[in-house]
């Protein structure tokens, strides 16, 4: 996945592919989502934190904030 820089919070942002791994360079927590709407919750990354998707997963969809 490539990254997004200087991402907005607060909004939903699609990954197109999916990502299986994800690592939070920002200064937001990072919410994950296994759908493109992030409708449904799954994960979070935090700050200076990595993320790698279980097996057969791919995240769909992020949102960057202090709520999911």
């Amino acid at each position: 996945m490539d990254a997004f820089v200087n991402p907005p919070n607060d909004v939903c942002l699609q990954i197109p592919g999916g990502a299986v791994r994800l690592g939070n360079d920002t200064d937001a927590t990072v919410f994950v989502y296994p759908d493109p709407s992030c409708s449904q919750g799954w994960d979070l990354v935090g700050v200076g934190a990595q993320w790698d998707a279980p097996t057969g997963m791919a995240a769909q969809s992020v949102r960057f904030g202090s709520t999911g």
